[in-house]
């Protein structure tokens, strides 16, 4: 969903479109299952909590046939997930994994965690009616603008990005948080932008 932010000195208030929010994934029959947690797993078992509650991700994990053991564990456990309450062990995906007994005591970002997740998994969907849905799903896109003040020159750059690192302090909601990410800053003094050979240094807004 497209969200669009306009935060212009100028405004009194923010315009946007606010993205969908959807209700957790309990039609269709689908279970709420707890994971157990071995140790120190509580960030694995809560991301794999959300990909399995997106229903589009769910689906492509078992659309494809995978060769490998953590493909077929991830499916495993998906599947009891699917058709138990729980608890449901994660033991056979972070053997998968290739960890032994300390690792499961050891503290992971969930976000680098996820990127490491996302990458194998994408490599294994390819050749298969699913190759993309990964980037289908969790790639957005952000436009950088950068535009002088003094002279006609603007810079564009668009990036994917598989997620964003939003700020929560002083926030009291994600929006705050999205308005903070958005908000423009003034290019100056030491600062200033290269606008090229034609303009050189110059006093910008991005």
């Amino acid at each position: 969903d497209e969200f669009i932010l306009n935060d212009d000195e100028d405004d009194d208030e923010d315009y946007y479109y606010q993205p969908c929010v959807y209700k957790p994934c309990v039609d269709n029959g689908v279970n709420l299952s707890g994971l157990t947690n071995q140790g120190a797993t509580c960030y694995l078992n809560s991301f794999l909590q959300v990909v399995y509650h997106t229903p589009r991700m769910r689906y492509a994990i078992f659309q494809f046939e995978p060769s490998d053991a953590m493909s077929k564990a991830i499916q495993s456990v998906f599947f009891r997930m699917l058709r138990t309450t729980g608890p449901i062990s994660t033991k056979s995906l972070t053997s998968a994994f290739g960890w032994d007994a300390s690792q499961v005591f050891m503290q992971q970002d969930v976000q680098e965690f996820s990127r490491v997740f996302f990458d194998k998994l994408e490599e294994k969907m390819k050749g298969t009616k699913v190759e993309g849905a990964i980037k289908d799903l969790f790639v957005g896109k952000v436009e950088n603008v950068i535009e002088c003040v003094n002279v006609d020159f603007k810079s564009k750059r668009v990036e994917e990005f598989y997620d964003l690192q939003l700020e929560v302090k002083d926030c009291e909601s994600v929006m705050d948080s999205f308005r903070k990410y958005t908000k423009g800053e003034i290019l100056k003094g030491e600062n200033q932008y290269d606008a090229g050979k034609q303009y050189g240094k110059q006093d910008a807004k991005m």
